[in-house]
């Protein structure tokens, strides 16, 4: 984005790679491939191949199917980086550069395909689709603290996202150290609970003396209750009750 480049992290990956032994190729079209190779060492300039789309892309003989042909017919597999996306964008309809990447990154040669994009250019589903093309995603973010941070989106085979975030610090030579991850405070959201009483056109809460009356108040069909007593219980015969005084009450059955 325009508040964070994204150029410093892709020179530090292009250092990384030489270091480690790769073979890099840079489509770059943001800049000429003297000023690009300027900022490096010696040492990583003579191991970076770069293609000039920048002088191309204001000429006649620009085409995007020429470059994928003469990268995809390479011997030889290696690292491409495009510098960046949204030039191409510029010139090309979305549709079909989207195809154009992924046409890249099927192909043997072409170990890994690393674009740079400035999202604060394009619309927000252009750059959510280029998101979902990538394995990996990478934002850089601007902090109060001056230290660059990166929020990552890496998709595994399985389908599962993994996002976090992460503080580096860019030393002189485009070396990265002090990588560190950001843990994400989770906070607890408070739930309001409804009040009952709170669109009434009446007041239903009570005063302090209004509790206290409240709660002295004898009601006329409570009967306090007397001190000691055994429990028993009362009946009282009606008229319709059928009493047998008899001993037996079926002495009188003949069988």
């Amino acid at each position: 984005s325009l508040e964070e480049p994204s150029r410093a992290l892709a020179q530090c990956l292009i250092t990384s790679w030489v270091t480690r032994g790769d073979s890099i190729q840079v489509l770059c079209f943001d800049k000429h491939p003297r000023d690009f190779l300027g900022p490096f060492p010696d040492s990583v300039k003579d191991k970076v191949s770069v293609l000039d789309g920048f002088t191309e892309q204001s000429s006649r003989s620009y085409d995007l199917y020429s470059w994928m042909e003469r990268l995809s017919n390479q011997k030889e597999p290696f690292v491409l980086m495009i510098d960046s996306l949204t030039t191409i964008l510029m010139h090309e309809d979305f549709e079909d550069v989207y195809r154009a990447l992924m046409c890249l990154s099927r192909k043997a040669c072409i170990q890994l395909v690393v674009a740079l994009v400035h999202e604060d250019v394009h619309g927000e589903r252009e750059v959510d689709q280029l998101r979902r093309l990538a394995t990996t995603a990478l934002a850089l973010v601007a902090t109060a603290a001056g230290l660059p941070l990166c929020r990552v989106v890496h998709r595994k085979p399985g389908g599962r996202v993994v996002r976090e975030e992460q503080e580096f610090t860019v030393e002189a030579g485009f070396t990265i150290t002090n990588i560190k991850k950001v843990e994400q405070k989770k906070v607890a959201k408070e739930v309001a609970k409804p009040d009952p009483a709170a669109n009434l056109t009446f007041n239903l809460r009570l005063t302090g003396d209004e509790r206290e009356a409240r709660d002295g108040l004898v009601l006329p069909y409570l009967k306090a209750p007397s001190a000691g007593g055994s429990g028993e219980i009362l009946y009282v015969m009606e008229r319709e009750d059928d009493f047998d005084e008899e001993d037996d009450p079926d002495d009188d059955l003949d069988f």
